[in-house]
């Protein structure tokens, strides 16, 4: 038997108990009830999305008689255990296939036609014949009328205030009604709502039990309902009725989803509406659904997606409304009939389900974030080495096929037009700041291209390029040879040819970054450079042998100055380097093992580290996520140079397999929480989760599986356990079972705790404890001896101790007081010092970064918003004729200057090296203010810097960027950064607004 069906079985044979294990404290006997496991059959399909939406879809097909109608309910609880019911009955998934699941006495649930879960795992459902509690293993009625169920519009079950809400029929009007069902064990509590007061202004009196209910939705402590033509509110014990005054147009308002502000959004059979916070609604027109809703408007849903979209049915199948309010159609695969979608639910991972009309359950991977370019999307499935966007927004992609430029529609490619073909095999790409791109060539050469114009212009070298360019804060191109380091100073007036190599002659150069302070690193094979300012030769700062990663193939610097490097079997290393001229490490860590051959490495505008391997990893300041074709990638192999950011933040993927773009909104949340589940454990054949039960000499064979429920990283998943007194090793494994053939001992302890090795996440660990059985229990004289002996010790060690203890009560107290007042104080000072730019006294670029996007989501859209970008003109000769001393001293003169000018509702901060940024607000004026500010700080920081005895003349080059209707923070910014470079282009000293 295989492992997955071994804890596939195991997993259904204890479902009735295996809820108590990992709940109650480790080291506990748990109880369990056995049923018989039926398997739903599993298969994987990948299908097509156009560009509107394009994810991995993944299909669970039921058995016969269950397809057609699979996936009509779904839930999900606290531990990712997801449930589906239909018609057959009632299933559940850890992440893998589906499992029947039966009561405790073996029977089966029946049709299920709505299901709901806590998040301590109880379960409510409604059956066919009764609404059931499942708790704690046990399977009760929850006490509601037989009536509830004969209505003719199926019921609703949500969780809602430690218990459950329960919507049957169309509500007491129709002879069902509206409950809370707290489970209470045997008993659990029922309360109807229907004798609820309205506290609204447009009806008085009980409004529930006079009208038809049509819907319900929970968003924290509020219910709303579908209440006659209006919708209700019921909050602490009150109904809000909210109609006709409020916007909201008379209708049967069926389904509903919460609202980024607090609201909520609703929609009937034509309508869609968005009630805020404060009560007032605004109707959006949306293509009407299918015609299988005309006559059962009961079973429309609307779905919150992650990332702030909103799915329903409409038009041909489902629409989805973006967080900027524009409505697409979601697209399905070309070779299916588009399905009649009458469920859906988000999960806790990403995750959408849908269920209809002849099919079964379908779960997409990657919603609304990731837009996949292969093979299923119509795209040629090979390799492609990078992409990169364009001045104008077209897609650049570098592929055995050539060079192709896309058309782009809304940031994504335009598959309506047909891309223009280049017939060059690049390896790399780069935009300079004249707008041309720039191509390494697979042979031996350099092309550029005017995007405007189509124009190619090659340009050979004596030496074979490496595939790596980087542009400095100059506007110059460094390019990596396999003969050293060669540089073009004007990109928009090249020469005839690549010049030859200033520097590292006769060694590889794999990669070219620049570090905060400007200076370039240049990596080879088996040794980082770094060339300082003020400096024409390149010092080796570290000896990559010593680093044990093989060849060195990639780097990236973060704004901390950190390097990351790769090796060329894709180990990575952390450095930090030393303040001398020496080489030197401070301390290197080691990351995950990436695919051989090297891992890609990139850092983004955000300061975010992404690193491509074995799929993508990026790592921020709220954590490390992890994506694969699980969670929506096109591809697990990632190009070594396959990780770019477009102007708009939106990070592109380049694979063997085609290419991917994920659409970043600021933030990137963390995965939930894994729990560890021990679901069986069995000796001989004898079930060890039952309690009471012992075991005979002869029972040798111990087996135990367990799962940690996920959706995401499956494959990634690995457990540690261990058997106390038996093998105290902690072991590790990627099965999800293990057996000890020989086991011979008077007790089971055991624990075990999975780890996902991709996304840095430890789930909670379970244990599970049993003693042989058939020993003779102490005599009830010895009980009561060693109770009046433990009784008789505790009073007096109480006596001894209470009058010591009341002494040390003041005193721990005010320690205790002291101590926190202490922490409190270094808590704030490493706050701020986290926060703020130790030579200029300035906001770093991740606390500007984080300040900006708390800007920018809380202001309207009418405010005037701006960024300011600051580069020092020339700083490369200022470090060269005052070394860094008179570097460092204008960057601080630069950074006390900006304290003292900057009114109210400005903020500023270090963007990197010699860069600084400025955001104002909408209250700090206009946009005419904006500028005669700006005006006036560029005068003030023209002024010399004194340097005793020298003067130090500085002048600056100022980009300006005002926000324009939908731009992003990353738009803003780079709008701001396109500004700063055209007055450097322009002779520097002065101040340039984007167009």
């Amino acid at each position: 038997m295989s492992a997955w069906r071994r804890v596939t079985t195991a997993f259904h044979d204890s479902f009735g108990g295996f809820r108590h294990i990992g709940r109650r404290e480790p080291r506990t006997t748990y109880r369990a009830v056995g049923c018989f496991p039926v398997f739903f059959i599993l298969t994987m399909l990948v299908c097509q999305i156009s560009s509107v939406w394009a994810q991995t879809f993944r299909m669970f097909d039921g058995l016969p008689g269950a397809a057609a109608g699979s996936g009509e309910a779904f839930a999900q609880d606290g531990d990712g255990f997801m449930y589906a019911g239909d018609r057959t009955g009632l299933y559940v998934s850890s992440g893998g296939a589906f499992t029947r699941v039966a009561t405790p006495q073996g029977d089966s649930f029946g049709a299920v036609r709505a299901i709901a879960a806590a998040n301590d795992g109880t379960l409510m459902i409604a059956g066919a014949s009764d609404f059931l509690v499942r708790e704690y293993g046990r399977v009760v009625s929850a006490g509601l009328p037989a009536s509830a169920l004969s209505g003719p519009l199926p019921p609703q079950i949500l969780a809602f205030q430690r218990g459950f809400v329960v919507l049957a029929g169309a509500g007491a009007v129709k002879g069902g009604g509206l409950w809370l069902v707290r489970p209470r064990g045997l008993a659990p509590e029922v309360e109807s709502l229907s004798g609820t007061i309205s506290t609204g202004v447009t009806a008085g009196g009980d409004v529930l039990s006079s009208r038809s209910l049509h819907g319900i939705f929970v968003d924290g402590d509020a219910l709303w309902i579908g209440c006659g033509d209006e919708i209700c509110r019921y909050r602490d014990g009150s109904i809000t009725v909210f109609g006709v005054l409020a916007g909201v147009p008379p209708d049967a308002w069926t389904a509903f989803a919460g609202a980024p502000d607090g609201g909520v959004f609703a929609r009937s059979i034509s309508k869609f509406l968005r009630l805020n916070a404060e009560g007032h609604a605004l109707v959006e027109k949306i293509p009407p659904p299918p015609q299988f809703f005309n006559d059962r408007s009961h079973r429309l849903f609307l779905v919150d997606a992650p990332g702030g979209s909103i799915v329903t049915p409409g038009g041909k199948s489902l629409i989805v409304r973006a967080p900027d309010g524009r409505w697409s159609e979601m697209s399905w695969r070309k070779d299916l009939q588009r399905p009649v979608v009458t469920s859906a639910f988000a999960d806790r991972e990403g995750g959408l389900w849908f269920g209809g009309l002849n099919q079964g359950a379908i779960r997409v991977a990657g919603f609304s974030f990731w837009h996949d370019y292969g093979a299923e999307e119509g795209f040629p499935a090979e390799p492609v080495s990078v992409v990169r966007r364009d001045s104008e927004g077209e897609i650049w992609v570098a592929s055995r096929n050539g060079l192709l430029r896309y058309a782009a529609r809304d940031g994504r490619v335009d598959e309506s037009k047909a891309p223009a073909r280049f017939d060059l095999h690049a390896t790399s790409l780069t935009r300079t700041g004249d707008g041309a791109i720039w191509a390494t060539l697979e042979k031996v050469g350099l092309a550029r291209i005017e995007p405007a114009t189509g124009r190619v212009t090659k340009f050979p070298t004596a030496a074979k390029l490496t595939g790596t360019t980087a542009l400095d804060s100059a506007g110059r191109l460094w390019i990596g040879t396999t003969d050293g380091l060669a540089r073009i100073d004007d990109p928009s007036s090249p020469p005839e040819h690549v010049p030859a190599p200033i520097a590292l002659q006769g060694r590889k150069v794999n990669a070219i970054e620049f570090d905060q302070y400007g200076n370039v690193l240049a990596l080879t094979d088996t040794v980082l450079f770094q060339r300082l300012s003020g400096e024409r030769r390149f010092a080796p700062k570290v000896d990559i042998v010593e680093l044990g990663i093989g060849a060195a193939r990639t780097m990236t610097v973060t704004m901390s100055n950190e390097i990351w490097i790769a090796g060329e079997h894709g180990d990575l290393r952390k450095l930090t380097l030393s303040d001398d001229a020496g080489p030197g490490v401070a301390g290197f860590s080691q990351s995950r093992s990436a695919q051989s051959g090297g891992a890609a490495l990139f850092r983004d505008s955000r300061g975010w580290i992404w690193i491509g391997g074995d799929g993508l990893d990026v790592l921020t300041p709220s954590g490390r996520r992890h994506f694969d074709t699980e969670s929506g990638l096109v591809s697990n192999q990632i190009s070594v140079h396959g990780v770019s950011e477009d102007d708009s933040g939106d990070i592109w993927v380049a694979t063997d397999q085609g290419f991917s773009m994920l659409r970043v909104t600021g933030s990137l949340a963390p995965q939930p929480s894994l729990h560890t589940r021990i679901v069986s454990a069995e000796l001989g054949q004898v079930d060890l989760t039952r309690a009471g039960r012992g075991w005979d000499d002869h029972d040798h064979r111990l087996r135990l599986a367990f799962v940690a429920p996920t959706f995401v990283g499956q494959r990634h998943l690995r457990y540690r356990y261990r058997l106390s007194a038996l093998d105290d090793a902690i072991r590790e494994t990627s099965r999800q079972d293990v057996e000890y053939p020989d086991f011979d001992g008077s007790r089971v302890a055991f624990d075990v705790q999975a780890l996902d090795v991709s996304g840095g996440r430890a789930a909670t660990p379970a244990s599970i404890l049993a003693r042989r059985g058939g020993r003779a229990p102490p005599s009830s004289n010895v009980w009561v001896w060693s109770w009046g002996l433990g009784a008789l010790a505790l009073v007096g060690i109480g006596a001894v101790c209470r009058r010591a203890f009341l002494a040390r009560q003041k005193n721990l107290e005010k320690l205790v007081r002291d101590r926190t007042r202490i922490m409190e104080e270094v808590q704030e000072q490493l706050i701020r010092q986290s926060r703020i730019d130790s030579l200029t006294g300035l906001l770093n670029r991740r606390a500007v970064l984080e300040e900006f996007d708390y800007l920018a989501s809380g202001s309207g859209s009418d405010g005037v918003l701006a960024v300011v970008l600051i580069d020092l003109d020339h700083f490369k000769s200022i470090n060269d004729s005052y070394g860094h001393q008179g570097g460092d001293c204008v960057l601080r003169e630069y950074g006390e200057r900006l304290r003292h000018q900057i009114r109210p509702g400005v903020f500023a901060g270090r963007y990197g090296g010699e860069e600084l940024i400025l955001v104002f607000s909408s209250t700090a004026g206009d946009a005419e203010s904006v500028a005669a500010d700006v005006d006036a700080l560029h005068k003030v920081l023209k002024e010399p810097v004194m340097l005793e005895p020298e003067r130090i003349i500085v002048t600056c080059s100022i980009g300006v960027a005002v926000r324009a209707p939908g731009d992003t923070v990353n738009a803003l910014i780079g709008r701001a950064d396109r500004a700063l470079y055209r007055a450097k282009r322009g002779g520097r000293d002065r101040i340039v607004a984007a167009e």
